[in-house]
């Protein structure tokens, strides 16, 4: 039997690299908490935002463990290891990078 490829229904899901994804059109999947997110929060994320889990459980799409981070921001928190199985934790990480790059704004200003 000969499988078509791209034959998978819309709204289908897989595991990619332990996340969940969503057949969204023909040839596009998307990771279902970015899907979540948009629409709890009726927003268009572009390619610059992450979603990260504050509890760092993949499995856990509640949308209070869903947080929106840019890239940059998600780059600074891995390699100062500011991520946590305690979504508080993770939280303070945010706030800590967040202020970071904030003070650096203004700096530049000066």
């Amino acid at each position: 039997m000969v499988r078509k490829i791209n034959c998978s229904p819309l709204g289908i899901e897989r595991i990619h690299q332990g996340l969940i994804q969503v057949k969204v059109s023909k040839y596009k999947w998307e990771y279902k908490q970015r899907l979540i997110y948009e629409k709890y929060h009726n927003v268009k994320l572009t390619n610059n935002d992450y979603i990260i889990f504050l509890d760092q459980n993949r499995n856990n799409l509640d949308i209070n463990n869903l947080k929106r981070i840019t890239a940059k921001e998600s780059s600074f928190m891995i390699n100062k290891d500011l991520f946590s199985k305690i979504p508080e934790v993770t939280e303070l990480g945010i706030n800590v990078t967040k202020l970071k790059y904030k003070t650096e704004e203004i700096y530049e200003k000066l």
